[in-house]
């Protein structure tokens, strides 16, 4: 329905973005990955989602210079419908701390193309649950953007993957159950 409302439909492959619109998670290498990438591949549309910290959106509109699909939705409470009516997501960021919004894309089953960086490369199993490309590396995106675009198949097998690797790693149980394990074995060797 997310899809329908944004005017998709299914023959369109929509690449997700969500997060903090500004320079540091890689919008605007996106934005101009996408550009290229779209002449290649027609029905590629690129979404958008989060709030622009850094008045970005003149210059992503300029990129796009109102020919090719790519749409500013802002900020929202539901980036789980986003990610929904997502084929796969994207965070070409150049720092993070963890890449959260990464597993719950992948708690969506959705596959992802993220930067090979710090906090990146333990949410993305490279190849098997996205694909990593170098940080700032505009053409390294638009080779990502166009194999993930172009590959249903792939798309879906990587969907499959994050999803059962977001459930293993990264469920309440998962988490907490680390959690509590660190601490008895903290308590444990400190009474050794």
């Amino acid at each position: 329905s997310v899809r329908a409302q944004l005017g998709y439909d299914d023959q369109d492959i929509v690449s997700l973005f969500v997060g903090r619109l500004n320079r540091d998670k890689g919008i605007l290498d996106l934005a101009s990955a996408f550009v290229a990438v779209h002449a290649r591949v027609p029905k590629l549309v690129l979404l958008i989602v989060g709030p622009d910290e850094e008045n970005l959106t003149p210059e992503i509109e300029r990129l796009a210079q109102g020919k090719f699909p790519l749409r500013l939705v802002g900020s929202t409470s539901r980036p789980e419908d986003f990610m929904a009516a997502a084929d796969f997501f994207c965070l070409p960021s150049y720092r993070e701390g963890f890449g959260s919004v990464v597993i719950e894309a992948a708690a969506c089953g959705i596959p992802a193309i993220v930067s090979e960086i710090y906090g990146l490369t333990d949410a993305v199993e490279n190849e098997r649950s996205g694909i990593m490309h170098a940080p700032r590396d505009i053409a390294s995106i638009e080779r990502a953007l166009e194999r993930m675009a172009s590959d249903e198949q792939e798309r879906l097998r990587m969907g499959r993957y994050a999803f059962d690797r977001a459930r293993k790693y990264f469920s309440e149980e998962a988490v907490v159950g680390g959690q509590v394990a660190f601490i008895k074995q903290t308590l444990a060797d400190g009474q050794a």
